[in-house]
């Protein structure tokens, strides 16, 4: 009997595995979309009202689809060593892309939303995990918008000092609203809790907010406290020590857009290998952007054909499509080619498909929605 329960649970988790795999690609891959699309708009578009409207479908986009992600796989990176990707980033770009995502929430519900920053140095680069960053802050504002009722008030503080390099800071998030109790405080960083009070049935919400805050606070080493009384408000404050990039940390970031760098990639031969037509257009008009040359296969094995009847001097392989997927399609090449570059391009963000890319063959995975600074660097490092 133990034996049949191990199996089934066995079963269970696999079968659990492929479905949010597949529910993680199928909303990535729109979402991706959306966001390659709006940064097309803020590339072209010259009327400053419709920037702001680009601006603003891109940043909740990037929300959305982080928050779909944490939804998903939200045990993840929790192991003890785990290590934070850290990249380079300007503090007051992500200030302003938080306000962004948070500010029309408060408008909607008349809450006086005051963001204050004070800092001797608003434009200075970190060198962290931008994301985890973010999460931490969005979280915290969408809950205090959530749980405060309509004409309330939110107050966001940023206090930040450079110390020894480092970037030491307090951030606060105060508001009016239902408070909490001291029971549901004891548990509230536990995932998928909520606390039933009269706005918690009219706002929607996963319970994983205040979760994947604590979350990130400890990976990134700080600290999070809360004071919150019912009928009165809640304020939570976190510090953390951030460090500041060094100014090849930022020369990097910045040779990363070098036009004299994407020079090289010139007149150079891709084959993408994708089923999508909205990929292919956002793709294709990518790579045309710094002057590549680009051949289309919509399938594994119409790929496999092109490889053998052409000459390239690299492949994008999407993961799932028809007819031949990309994996048994790089598998099938590298039985007649070595050398040639095959980067996957792909919505699969697990640690496991990575994973998977490399043991098939693939000399490095992507994942969707693309990263332009990301993919340029690759193909320089490759091609």
């Amino acid at each position: 009997m133990k034996e049949n329960y191990i199996k089934d649970l066995e079963k269970a988790n696999v079968a659990k595995s492929s479905f949010l795999a597949k529910l993680s690609h199928d909303m990535r891959t729109p979402l991706g979309a959306i966001i390659s699309l709006s940064e097309f708009g803020l590339d072209e578009c010259k009327n400053q009202n419709s920037l702001e409207y680009f601006k603003k479908i891109k940043d909740n986009s990037v929300y959305l689809l982080s928050f779909i992600s944490e939804v998903l796989e939200a045990k993840k990176n929790t192991s003890d060593n785990f290590e934070i990707n850290k990249n380079v980033f300007k503090s007051c770009d992500v200030l302003n892309q938080i306000l962004s995502v948070v500010q029309q929430r408060a408008i909607v519900k008349n809450i006086t939303f005051t963001p204050h920053f004070i800092s001797k140095d608003k434009g200075v680069y970190l060198y962290s995990n931008e994301k985890m960053f973010k999460q931490i802050i969005i979280n915290l504002l969408n809950n205090a918008i959530k749980y405060t009722q309509k004409g309330g008030k939110v107050d966001f503080e940023v206090n930040a000092n450079i110390i020894d390099n480092k970037l030491v800071s307090t951030i606060i998030v105060s508001d009016n609203g239902v408070g909490m109790t001291k029971e549901f405080q004891a548990k509230m960083f536990e995932e998928f809790t909520q606390e039933h009070n009269k706005l918690s049935f009219e706002e929607e919400g996963s319970g994983l907010g205040l979760f994947i805050v604590k979350k990130n606070v400890d990976l990134l080493n700080g600290t999070i406290s809360c004071v919150s009384e019912i009928n009165k408000g809640t304020k939570f404050t976190i510090h953390l020590v951030i460090d500041v990039a060094t100014q090849q940390q930022i020369n990097s970031l910045k040779d990363s857009f070098n036009k004299e760098r994407l020079e090289l990639l010139k007149g150079k031969k891709i084959l993408l290998c994708e089923d999508k037509e909205i990929n292919i257009l956002i793709i294709k008009k990518i790579l045309y952007s710094i002057g590549i040359i680009v051949d289309t296969a919509i399938n594994g094995f119409e790929a496999i054909n092109r490889v053998k009847n052409n000459t390239y001097d690299l492949v994008l392989m999407d993961i799932r499509m028809p007819v031949m997927d990309g994996l048994s399609a790089t598998r099938e090449i590298r039985e007649f080619n070595k050398v040639l570059p095959i980067i996957a391009l792909s919505s699969n963000a697990h640690p496991q498909d990575i994973e998977d890319s490399l043991n098939n063959g693939m000399n490095a995975h992507l994942v969707k929605p693309i990263d332009k600074q990301l993919l340029f660097e690759t193909l320089l490092k490759y091609i």
